[in-house]
């Protein structure tokens, strides 16, 4: 008797160390991932009937302790002015104007632009219109719902891949990298958004996907460029359009076949470009300094030049020099 209650006191102890032991790991997770890693917050998505997805206006938040704001119109910008002397410019684009949440919003490029011209005493004001996956057909849409706001000028930023990257409008639910709602707990996020898929080896470049060929797929998003184009002139703005050379385009300095085949379609519709493989270059010689990925120039001297190639787009436009 006195030996199984011994042996039933320790399997209890045993249990409740178990237990504490377990208790003190999640909550040691949950400090890491929200105070130290600055999870738990993300932004949040919405999906849209024709858009395919875009942010949820009204959000001011800190992730990775850095600061994302969105307006009250789901741009990753401050409010637009009612101020009618006020000129807008408006910027287009996809995770690369976006900025991603490891750019606080002071670094952003449209930041960046907006300083720009207030140092040079220009009446303008920015709004970042983007989203990351976002290609032609995502701007089209989005134009047409919501208009350009009045907007003097558009700034497209478009990659060589953009070409390819149509709208599925598959539900946005279940994906981990456009959360519709707050996790309950930052270790949760962390777990689900980054560990799992870290282990399962989910993640796939987007170049994978490059191809030389155009096939009526994403022709799709070559004619819907050329759309967009014309409807943002029909609203009455000015458009140029900033071709962006990814880090493998950097390095090789060697545009992919999306950018000639984009290239073709700003020529078609006379619209005056700028490349930013220059002044990338007088930024660093050094990929490294510039791209955290393939494809996003998300350190801060990135963000900074791609602001200093957004002044210098918007100085090649008439409205600008009239």
């Amino acid at each position: 008797m006195r030996r199984d209650l011994n042996k039933y006191l320790g399997i209890k102890k045993l249990f409740k160390f178990g237990f504490l032991s377990i208790f003190i790991f999640s909550v040691s997770i949950e400090i890491i991932a929200k105070y130290v890693l600055g999870l738990g917050n993300p932004p949040l998505s919405i999906q849209h009937r024709s858009i395919e997805y875009e942010f949820v206006p009204n959000q001011d938040l800190k992730r990775f302790h850095r600061h994302i704001k969105i307006n009250s119109l789901g741009m990753r910008s401050g409010e637009l002015s009612q101020n009618p002397n006020k000129k807008r410019i408006l910027v287009y684009g996809d995770s690369i104007i976006w900025g991603g949440t490891i750019t606080d919003q002071k670094d952003l490029s449209t930041e960046i632009l907006k300083k720009l011209l207030e140092k040079n005493n220009y009446n303008y004001e920015v709004g970042n219109i983007s989203a990351g996956s976002w290609g032609p057909g995502n701007w089209l849409a989005h134009v047409t719902e919501r208009g350009i706001y009045e907007a003097k000028v558009v700034i497209l930023v478009i990659s060589s891949h953009d070409w390819l990257d149509n709208p599925t409008y598959e539900s946005i639910k279940n994906n981990i990298s456009l959360p519709t709602n707050k996790p309950y707990f930052a270790s949760e996020e962390l777990i689900k958004r980054y560990i799992f898929p870290k282990i399962k080896k989910n993640f796939q470049s987007i170049n994978n996907s490059q191809t030389n060929q155009i096939s009526t797929e994403n022709k799709k998003g070559l004619e819907d460029l050329g759309k967009f184009i014309n409807l943002v002139r029909e609203k009455g703005a000015e458009i140029v359009v900033v071709q962006f050379w990814d880090r493998e385009e950097f390095k090789n300095n060697k545009p992919k076949e999306g950018n000639k085949f984009i290239k073709k379609v700003l020529k078609e519709n006379k619209v005056k470009t700028i490349d930013s493989i220059d002044g990338f270059r007088k930024c660093s010689k050094n990929p490294r300094d510039l791209f955290i990925d393939n494809i996003h120039p998300f350190k801060k001297l990135g963000q900074q030049c791609l602001g200093y190639i957004l002044f210098e787009a918007l100085q090649i436009t008439e409205f600008f020099n009239k």
